[in-house]
């Protein structure tokens, strides 16, 4: 457990050192980043300068984590669950599980806070067009290197046991695509009832 594992140890770190990880500088992916000292499960923290461009193509959720955002300075805007929501200076949000989060835009340099807990790997989710994009790489991450998911039916099925209450069906518009994306085992998606 990482808890024993850094007692009585520190990090002094700075900020610009943490480009490479879009501005995370604790969670439980820094080791395989380069900075075992700074890897927990417990919590991911980073402190992000957004660009004039900033923004997400997909909404997104977490099934565990809670996510918090916090505006240092400047201002950004984001969708949660579908409402339009600005934040300037001083402003926080709070983003409970399977709450839907697409951050819009940002004015250039708007330095944010975001902390999540607990640091899950596998525990953001993105939705495109109300649809679920199923990662079977990411299923095998969140399930265990134990689990067979080679093949994205399954990697359906494993979702569906590790997502209790999320209800969804193919849609037809999409089924000869996922037909065709299954077969190259990549992405395909799910949509969210």
């Amino acid at each position: 457990m990482v808890k024993r594992k850094n007692r009585n140890r520190f990090f002094l770190g700075n900020i610009r050192d943490f480009s490479e990880t879009k501005g995370y500088f604790i969670g439980q992916f820094m080791g395989e980043k380069g900075f075992p000292l700074l890897t927990t499960d417990e919590v991911e923290i980073a402190w992000k300068i957004l660009p004039a461009n900033f923004g997400d193509k997909v909404a997104h959720f977490h099934k565990i984590g809670v996510e918090v955002n916090i505006v240092i300075s400047g201002s950004y805007k984001a969708l949660v669950d579908g409402k339009e929501t600005g934040l300037k200076r001083g402003d926080f949000l709070v983003v409970y599980p399977e709450t839907r989060l697409k951050n819009i835009s940002a004015q250039e340099g708007t330095e944010l806070i975001v902390v999540k807990a607990p640091s899950v790997t596998g525990d953001k989710f993105d939705i495109k067009n109300d649809y679920l994009v199923i990662k079977p790489v990411k299923t095998k991450k969140f399930l265990g290197e134990n689990e067979k998911v080679a093949n994205p039916k399954i990697a359906l099925k494993d979702y569906l046991k590790i997502l209790p209450g999320l209800r969804g069906t193919f849609g037809p518009e999409l089924e000869r695509e996922n037909k065709q994306i299954r077969k190259k085992n990549r992405d395909f998606f799910l949509l969210l009832m």
